[in-house]
């Protein structure tokens, strides 16, 4: 017997250009998350720190991980994988970002 599995790619972040969280992503699903998050400036250099946040009411966050780029204007990328997964709701949040035109962007596999 053949079982396939779809994973989606959820958005956390799309091209944010401040500090602060993100919107919240509910998933319930058991299984591994990766974690991506992709930056670039429009010129010179910049860097960008992303915390990835995790609740279950929505009211306390854990830290999951963070991940940090320097930024420069070819899109830089890094990301981790999560295997424990008793949670509900997932944000990502800008703590740090500078650079002239930074943006960051943050994805979830589900």
């Amino acid at each position: 017997m053949r079982i396939e599995e779809t994973i989606n790619a959820v958005n956390l972040l799309t091209a944010a250009t401040v500090t602060g969280g993100g919107p919240l992503c509910r998933s319930v699903k058991r299984n591994t998350r990766v974690f991506q998050v992709s930056g670039a400036v429009t010129t010179g250099v910049g860097s960008v720190t992303v915390v990835i946040e995790a609740s279950i009411n929505g009211d306390g966050w854990l830290t999951l991980g963070t991940v940090s780029l320097t930024l420069s204007t070819t899109t830089a990328t890094d990301g981790f994988t999560y295997d424990d997964y008793p949670w509900v709701l997932y944000r990502a949040r800008v703590s740090s970002i500078s650079g002239t035109g930074a943006s960051v962007s943050a994805f979830m596999s589900e």
